[in-house]
């Protein structure tokens, strides 16, 4: 099958049509109680592990945690 520009622009305004109906039904409804305890939970957890394990770095020195984790080279 061949794409072409008017192809395309229909599948677009198609997915935006459908984008924006999706949209209009979540304003319709409230969020369920699971969607609810959802947006309640930190949504960066992996930034807090990287801040820890960057001080733990600056803490701490290459071969003194290999000492400490019984790791020999």
């Amino acid at each position: 099958m061949k794409k072409t520009k008017t192809n395309e622009a229909q599948r677009r305004k198609q997915a935006e049509n459908i984008r924006q109906r999706g949209l209009e039904q979540m304003a319709e409804h409230d969020p369920s109680a699971a969607a609810k305890r959802q947006m309640q939970h930190k949504p960066y957890q992996a930034a807090v592990l990287i801040r820890e394990q960057g001080e733990q770095v600056r803490r701490e020195t290459a071969d003194s945690w290999l000492k400490r984790k019984n790791i020999s080279i």
